[in-house]
């Protein structure tokens, strides 16, 4: 568990734009994508309209892999 609590911390230390990385490694939880995606979206909902799309789409693409793996 202590794995997890350290991945997803990494995810709430972005506060701002330049904190979110353009891309991610493979092979991490799903969980730790859609958290990951998810306050992406917060920090860029007002910011970068482009970007936030993206991850948006990613996130819905997530949730339906999520719900087709029962997750």
């Amino acid at each position: 568990m202590k794995s997890k609590e350290c991945e997803l911390s990494s995810i709430y230390k972005m506060t701002k734009p330049e904190d979110i990385p353009y891309s991610l490694p493979e092979g991490l939880s799903v969980y730790f994508y859609i958290e990951f995606y998810m306050q992406a979206m917060h920090i860029l909902k007002d910011v970068d309209y482009e970007r936030y799309n993206i991850c948006k789409q990613k996130l819905q693409e997530l949730t339906i892999l999520e719900k087709e793996l029962n997750l």
